[in-house]
């Protein structure tokens, strides 16, 4: 990455892909009507068995039939590291979100921290809400304080 570019992940885009990869999931559970065995995966092979008769050839039934012996384990792994990556996008995405509300909080503190009442709490300073008196006097070293945390934190 150059100077310019900087890691970032987009929260929405990664609820997009959860909600994508749940929806081709549901789309594999929607081609073959399921029967037993359905939130697995399974019922390709129950399906094919009960409807290869219909083909018309012999060497296209056979072909069926195996097509659906077979995919029904195909099918039954698509089903499940679907739904296991869907959960994985799900969780990351809320790591994140987290990430985002810790690191808010800490910024916050870190303002009491320079600008804030020195007789309060943080906790305190949040009840009653900002001091007017304590900010222009420290403005100069708050900006020096985000300017190294800044050089800290690699600029980010």
């Amino acid at each position: 990455m150059g100077d310019n570019q900087r890691f970032a992940v987009d929260l929405e885009e990664l609820k997009r892909a959860e909600t994508g990869v749940r929806d081709a999931v549901g789309e594999l559970r929607e081609i073959v009507p399921w029967d037993v065995g359905a939130p697995d995966g399974k019922g390709v092979r129950g399906y094919v068995d009960n409807n290869a008769a219909a083909a018309g050839n012999e060497k296209l039934e056979t072909a069926l039939r195996t097509f659906g012996e077979k995919w029904e384990w195909g099918v039954k792994y698509l089903v499940e590291d679907g739904l296991e990556t869907a959960d994985a996008l799900a969780e990351t995405n809320e790591n994140y979100r987290e990430a985002e509300r810790q690191a808010g909080g800490f910024l916050e503190r870190l303002e009491h921290f320079v600008t804030g009442d020195p007789v309060k709490s943080y906790d305190q300073a949040r009840q009653d809400g900002p001091t007017a008196v304590a900010a222009p006097r420290n403005a100069e070293t708050l900006a020096r304080a985000g300017e190294r945390l800044g050089e800290m934190t690699g600029g980010q």
